[in-house]
């Protein structure tokens, strides 16, 4: 039988790990983050890429490349890596099955290039196993390739002590206070956006990848209208975001904007304009990162009340436009 699999990095430490094992040697790629086996991750035939926040240690995503059929997927992992974009992540490579027959010459430059990988077609066996640890530019921080098929490839990169955790994002307006608030967390700082009114987080409003935006009552303080619009995919939706923005009329209302996951990758100029003249936003391309967080409360015409960009992608952003004292209620209309 073939040989017992090394046993996983131990708990105790922090850090990240590859095993891989080719058909005869076990048949899998296992990924680790501090000793513990991550599920639901990519385990397919051929080449499998995980990539790891290097701040929350989260899987920032994951793909699969079967890599032992056509070079087609070969020429689709070389399009992949070189297209990624997450310079804290580190970026995890097993191999599971067989995975060199349809590897070109493309792909190895592109490991190489990307990742900083070693490995060659003349050093990949068929069906043997190969596991790597490296951060994209070609920062190569472990790699191990199988001698033979029946050989376990192990790739560890661990740290001394385990690093201090993310900061906990702000807290909510205190319920004290009356007027609104937005948090923006990108991809890496908690993927989320979140709106307040009075220091009670509002729910059913919008809360998509890209940029939200929620119009609030300036009399009722109640919700208007919400949009979403995912400004990571396309242009047509930045576009499709400066038409609502002209749109909107609401002399009286708050708008609100809260970044989630990564909104700047399809953001135009002509949204960033629109940003500026219609809600007073200094944000622009030079200052908002990929997956960075983004808050803002404006109201139409171009006065801006808060705004507040993540400095990297780790960062929390928060816009509150409080008041000293809460307003009056409405009257009750008459009976």
């Amino acid at each position: 039988p073939p040989p017992s699999p090394p046993p996983p990095p131990p708990a105790s430490q922090c850090g990240v790990g590859v095993q891989s094992a080719g058909k005869l040697a076990g048949n899998y790629a296992r990924f680790y983050v501090h000793g513990a086996q991550l599920t639901g991750v990519s385990n397919g035939r051929g080449l499998n890429i995980v990539l790891v926040s290097g701040t929350t240690f989260e899987v920032v995503e994951h793909a699969w490349f079967d890599t032992f059929t056509s070079s087609d997927e070969a020429d689709a992992m070389v399009s992949y890596l070189e297209a990624l974009s997450c310079p804290s992540c580190y970026v995890l490579v097993g191999a599971k099955d067989e995975a060199s027959s349809s590897l070109t010459s493309a792909a190895y430059s592109a490991l190489a290039s990307v990742l900083g990988a070693t490995v060659t077609a003349d050093t990949l066996c068929y069906r043997c196993s190969y596991a790597l640890v490296s951060r994209l530019g070609g920062e190569l921080l472990a790699e191990e390739v199988g001698a033979d098929t029946s050989e376990v490839a192990s790739a560890d990169w661990m740290h001394a002590a385990c690093p201090a955790p993310p900061p906990s994002p702000p807290p909510p307006p205190p319920a004290s206070q009356c007027g609104v608030g937005v948090q923006s967390a990108g991809k890496l700082a908690g993927n989320y956006a979140r709106f307040y009114v009075h220091g009670a987080q509002l729910t059913g409003v919008s809360n998509g990848r890209g940029l939200n935006i929620v119009l609030v009552s300036g009399t009722t303080f109640e919700v208007v209208e919400h949009a979403w619009f995912d400004t990571f995919t396309s242009s047509d939706e930045a576009d499709a975001m400066v038409s609502y923005l002209e749109a909107l009329s609401c002399p009286s209302c708050y708008v609100l904007v809260g970044a989630k996951d990564e909104a700047s990758s399809s953001l135009t100029s002509a949204a960033y304009s629109a940003l500026a003249s219609v809600l007073g936003a200094t944000v622009t391309a030079d200052t908002l990162c990929y997956r960075c967080s983004y808050a803002l409360v404006s109201r139409l015409g171009g006065e801006l009340l808060a705004e507040e960009v993540g400095a990297d992608t780790s960062e929390v952003a928060s816009a509150d436009w409080m008041h000293a004292a809460c307003p009056a209620p409405p009257p009750s209309p008459p009976p």
